[in-house]
């Protein structure tokens, strides 16, 4: 018994349209947003961590009462 390769139609497409890019895919103010975070940080999971971190360590500061020097 012989395999024979057929080779699948996809890779000829393929070629010609190029590999599917995230950039491409996003439309709108949230999505370029989106895709900035994600190429600056590497992943919105560490976006997240960051900004929960943010809130977490700015959040005691909102709520203390500071008089200011004149």
């Amino acid at each position: 018994m012989e395999a024979k390769h057929i080779p699948n139609p996809r890779i000829e497409e393929r070629k010609k349209t190029g590999p599917h890019l995230t950039k491409n895919e996003h439309v709108g103010f949230n999505g370029r947003l989106a895709v900035f975070i994600t190429n600056s940080v590497s992943t919105m999971w560490c976006a997240y961590i960051f900004a929960a971190l943010a809130l977490n360590r700015g959040t005691p500061y909102l709520f203390l009462n500071y008089e200011i020097i004149k």
